[in-house]
């Protein structure tokens, strides 16, 4: 994945790029909401899905703590997946994603680099997303 990402941050051709991962599904207005959420500062915005392997979202606070219970509105977030995220490609640019240092994910190594800069990261918590597996549990029992 960092390996196809990274490519589309040199080739895409917009300044905003959204990525939406095979396995979530974001509500029909989400790139909308998801736009309203950057000012000048923002780097991402992201939908709100709850994670498969842990009982809060796929977001976390500046410390690194999975954040457990939704948010209102827009918030600044230490982090979230890149399951359905709008990211800036000029930022994004300005960094390699890896699967190496500190984490094993690049999705958290991003953030961590990003923590440096003077860029924000938000999830807006009214874009909720499900991951497939979720809604397979839903219908199929």
């Amino acid at each position: 994945m960092p390996r196809i990402y990274n490519r589309m941050a040199h080739e895409a051709t917009t300044e905003y790029v959204w990525i939406v991962e095979d396995d979530v599904i974001p509500p029909l207005d989400a790139a909308e909401r998801l736009m309203r959420g950057f000012d000048e500062g923002v780097a991402s915005v992201s939908g709100a899905y709850r994670s498969r392997f842990h009982s809060g979202y796929v977001a976390w606070d500046s410390q690194g703590k999975p954040i457990e219970n939704a948010g209102v509105g827009v918030t600044s977030v230490g982090g979230n997946g890149f399951g359905c995220v709008i990211l800036r490609r000029s930022v994004l640019q300005q960094t390699v994603l890896q699967h190496v240092r500190p984490t094993p994910d690049y999705d958290p190594n991003f953030y961590h680099w990003l923590a440096d800069t003077p860029w924000q990261a938000r999830v807006e918590w009214r874009v909720t997303c499900d991951h497939l597996e979720r809604l397979q549990e839903v219908f199929c029992g």
